[in-house]
């Protein structure tokens, strides 16, 4: 399952090893394990959540360039 869901990535029983983070790019998307980033599992073990230590990974670089987007 893929989720931005901060409801979901805060329940306690998740582990950084079940997690995958999915990061695109122009020509593909590559995929990490959390339990693999630094940044990740020092946030973990000062008590933050998963959804506090991956959800700001998720967040687009340029939001404003949604607008952009017609229909």
């Amino acid at each position: 399952m893929s989720t931005h869901s901060s409801e979901l990535l805060s329940d306690d029983g998740i582990a950084p090893e079940e997690v995958l983070l999915l990061v695109p790019s122009k020509e593909d998307t590559s995929v990490s394990v959390a339990s693999g980033d630094r940044e990740i599992v020092a946030l973990l073990a000062a008590g933050a959540s998963m959804a506090d230590a991956v959800l700001p990974r998720a967040a687009p670089a340029r939001p404003e360039q949604l607008l952009l987007v017609s229909s």
